[in-house]
């Protein structure tokens, strides 16, 4: 990932981890373990790797890219500014959006494209995970939300609190050596 924001002083010494790759990697093996589960365009079963777009390419959006391509999943990244050629201009949200299984949106407002979703953009009949990392001002509102329900019930959307949730656990697991139990702290939420 090249960044840090979790220290953990060990016998060894101080080791440093990023809570944001272990928090979305987390998350996307819940996602890929309850992808097999749902009904999709593969006759039921999941053939070949899945895609997940990461909008917007700060540090958030690095660790996701790289918890992402860590569990062999195709990689779509996509930002404001276009730095080389690995990495999508953001005039390319809805082809991009429609293409890819996941997305992964960590810009911290609302781009225009999100509002401008049609209904064959959210590929009704193919499941569809959004995580966004905004846990105050979400860019998915419920009118987006309700749009994506409404033309695809296997679409799915997970806000910011549940990613501060998961590197919560996943730092308290590194602290303490114990997996604390997530069903209570998603219950608090």
């Amino acid at each position: 990932v090249g960044a840090t924001n979790l220290l953990v002083k060990t016998p060894q010494g101080v080791k440093a981890f990023n809570s944001d790759f272990l928090g979305v990697r987390m998350w996307l093996e819940e996602v890929r373990f309850s992808y097999t589960d749902l009904p999709c365009s593969h006759n039921g079963s999941l053939t070949g790797e899945l895609s997940v777009l990461v909008v917007g390419m700060g540090g958030a959006g690095k660790a996701a890219a790289a918890a992402a391509e860590s569990l062999g999943m195709k990689v779509i990244r996509m930002n404001r500014t276009v730095r080389n050629e690995r990495t999508r201009p953001l005039e390319d949200f809805k082809e991009c959006f429609r293409e890819a299984d996941i997305i992964i949106y960590n810009i911290p407002a609302i781009i225009p494209a999100l509002n401008e979703l049609a209904d064959s953009d959210f590929t009704p009949g193919r499941p569809k995970f959004i995580l966004e990392a905004n846990y105050k001002n979400p860019s998915f509102d419920d009118t987006i939300l309700t749009k994506m329900q409404s033309c695809n019930p296997l679409a799915r959307y997970t806000g910011g609190k549940t990613w501060l949730l998961y590197q919560a656990a996943t730092g308290y697991e590194l602290f303490t050596g114990e997996k604390p139990d997530l069903k209570k702290m998603t219950d608090v939420l």
